[in-house]
């Protein structure tokens, strides 16, 4: 694998580590500086192309684990270039990356694409395809080129280098296996697995940490495997607190990565499970800790009681959730003050209305509870005895009647349950502004952090509800591998209608009239 006749004696790895340093650029915040690779960077590169005596890479297989904003995926793109630019242009060969989705994909294409258009000399060589993500040499052909599962299972592969990012993110192994099935068609092949921590203990991440742990350790070695792993290792002495274990996870930290940003994110994870269960995963590495479950406990909750007037708010524009079931279950009417105070609080109140029966089997189990908030009419039991559904019309009333004392802004609702025409009967007859409030992690996200946020920091006002308190002890949340959180409504035991319809109001605050909010 000669390479350029007049670095003969240069190591692979040296003109590597050239090339990347003496050619290529930065993008994004340093965009122009001329790439400076950090120590454990150039170590990484030293070790990944350490070659035998016939100059070919002895590691045909690695893998990086790093947390996120480390400059992982600009070192992958500069990688790739010097990949294609060396090894690339005395052959026709491809390489590629591969990724879990459309928009990682394009990362590095963009970051590749970027550093050859800041060098006159390798803009010249080759041709760019944005639209298509990919490069081509134009002396011989060679190319590459961005994949991801939504490029469909791509078949006929022969890479000659190969780079899977974020592999934690894969929702399947169709693209993982046509990669691996194409490196078995070549005489030579090398693959880079890297990921930040993931939160699936049965997927392709769990199989190559799993892998790179064993090597690492000793108990099965590998050979021609390089893995490297940056982590805080949970319940071994990774204390998430230790700033000692900030530093070990990320090599960046102080130096492109600001500690004043690692500092803010622990702050919001000693608030919160969500924000804690985020701060450990993706900025220490800490593998497989499980998603948090509870939303906001008690303590954070009561801290927000605050007696208040409904009546002061009559001239105060009101935002109502509704969390509508299907006749036999619990359904719940949430009102939030559109805009907050002058003291940037907002004053949220409620009320849920149950059919006769279930509530009657609820009692069965906790009945002295349910008696004292049907007294306080904390909630309204609906029908009578043997009744297990309701006509939704109780509770247009009751939005109707609220409505002749108090100014309603807008309406929300889950777009399950019947609620077409139950917004429909708000809107023609009654002439209120409705809209139904989109039930998937990608919408709720926003609007479940901002409620976290609001309550966390005191400025969501509610007047102590003890149904609700108990419903709020029954939130639990579930995360994806983007941080995005949600209300987990897997469990029907779990009963927080009112949280959910309230997390409608929130969706409200947030949504701008010519933006997502969809007219029934």
């Amino acid at each position: 694998m000669k390479l350029n006749e007049k670095n003969e004696k240069m190591t692979l790895a040296s003109k590597m580590v050239k090339f990347i340093e003496t050619r290529l650029h930065h993008t994004g915040d340093y965009y122009g500086v001329l790439f400076t690779l950090e120590d454990w960077q150039e170590d990484y590169i030293r070790q990944l192309f350490k070659t035998d005596e016939d100059d070919t890479p002895i590691n045909t297989r690695s893998f990086l684990l790093i947390p996120r904003c480390n400059g992982k995926t600009e070192l992958q793109a500069a990688i790739l270039c010097a990949v294609l630019f060396l090894l690339c242009n005395k052959c026709q060969r491809n390489i590629y990356s591969a990724a879990g989705s459309r928009e990682q994909a394009g990362q590095i294409f963009d970051a590749m694409a970027s550093m050859i258009r800041q060098n006159r000399i390798l803009n010249k060589l080759v041709t760019i395809l944005d639209s298509k993500k990919l490069i081509r040499l134009n002396s011989n052909r060679s190319t590459y080129r961005a994949l991801s599962k939504d490029s469909g299972t791509p078949h006929g592969l022969r890479p000659f280098y190969t780079v899977i990012e974020e592999v934690h993110t894969f929702p399947n192994t169709n693209l993982y296996s046509a990669i691996i099935g194409g490196m078995a068609k070549c005489k030579f092949s090398m693959l880079n697995i890297t990921s930040t921590a993931g939160i699936d203990k049965s997927g392709l991440l769990q199989e190559e940490y799993n892998k790179a742990k064993k090597h690492l350790n000793g108990t099965e070695v590998l050979p021609n495997y390089l893995p490297v792993i940056f982590e805080s290792e949970d319940g071994c002495g990774g204390d998430w607190h230790d700033k000692k274990e900030w530093y070990k996870a990320n090599p960046a930290l102080g130096k492109y990565q600001s500690l004043k940003t690692i500092e803010e994110a622990y702050h919001e994870a000693t608030l919160s499970p969500a924000s804690e269960w985020h701060f450990r995963t993706y900025h220490l590495n800490q593998m497989f800790i499980g998603r948090p479950k509870s939303f906001i406990n008690e303590k954070q909750w009561m801290a927000c009681e605050k007696e208040f007037d409904k009546e002061s708010l009559k001239d105060v524009d009101l935002l109502i959730g509704v969390d509508l079931s299907r006749n036999n279950d619990f359904s719940s009417v949430s009102i939030l003050t559109e805009k907050p105070d002058v003291n940037g609080n907002y004053y949220f109140w409620s009320h849920t209305f149950v059919p006769y029966e279930i509530s009657r089997r609820r009692m069965e189990r906790d009945k002295k509870r349910w008696l004292i908030w049907d007294e306080k009419k904390l909630l309204t039991l609906v029908g009578g005895k043997g009744d297990e559904v309701f006509n939704h019309q109780i509770i247009t009333d009751f939005i109707v009647e609220l409505g002749k004392t108090h100014n309603i802004k807008k309406i929300g609702a889950d777009p399950a349950a019947g609620a077409g025409a139950f917004l429909l009967q708000l809107r023609d007859t009654h002439g209120f502004d409705v809209g139904f409030v989109k039930q998937s992690m990608l919408s709720l996200s926003p609007a479940t952090k901002q409620l976290e946020y609001l309550i966390l920091s005191k400025k969501l006002i509610h007047d102590g509800n003890e149904f609700v308190k108990w419903q709020m002890s029954n939130c639990e949340i579930r995360c994806d591998a983007q941080a995005n959180i949600m209300l987990d409504k897997s469990k029907d035991s779990n009963k927080f209608d009112t949280i959910a319809a309230l997390v409608n109001c929130v969706w409200l605050t947030l949504t701008q009239p010519e933006v997502s909010y969809f007219e029934v």
